[in-house]
């Protein structure tokens, strides 16, 4: 599977999911939450644009809505679905943002084997981000 499209898969799901946490979320801090999730999934947008330009640049097409749900349920690594339909505390969706945010770095170091130097340094910006926010959960987890 071509990993700059299974990145662009996770990016697209796991920016719905942050969506869904954003309107779902429960409990104390909901307005600190509620802001913070929604920056989340404005970041993401800009992730997608840029994931789908640099694999445009490596030859790849963008990739399309059945192909997006194809990769996922196709991936060996359990991917995070959020339901409409279920409400969820402030530390369940920090948890469950943590484990996207840990997948998606995962998969951008993949995609960042044998890239050239200019896209390995644009994913970089990416993954730092997310290595930040994903230490900010943590804190926030214990507080």
């Amino acid at each position: 599977m071509n990993n700059f499209k299974k990145l662009l898969a996770l990016l697209t799901v796991y920016q719905y999911n942050i969506r869904v946490l954003h309107w779902k979320i429960s409990g104390l801090d909901f307005d600190d939450k509620h802001s913070l999730f929604g920056g989340y999934y404005e970041e993401f947008d800009g992730f997608i644009d840029k994931v789908s330009e640099l694999s445009m640049q490596l030859g790849n097409d963008p990739i399309s809505f059945n192909e997006v749900h194809s990769i996922c349920e196709n991936m060996e690594e359990n991917v995070i679905i959020c339901q409409g339909s279920t409400n969820y505390s402030n530390i369940d969706a920090l948890k469950m943002i943590g484990t996207m945010f840990e997948q998606l770095i995962t998969v951008i170091e993949s995609c960042q084997e044998g890239s050239p130097s200019d896209i390995q340094s644009e994913l970089d910006d990416i993954k730092q981000y997310l290595r930040l926010e994903s230490r900010y959960k943590n804190r926030r987890r214990l507080s």
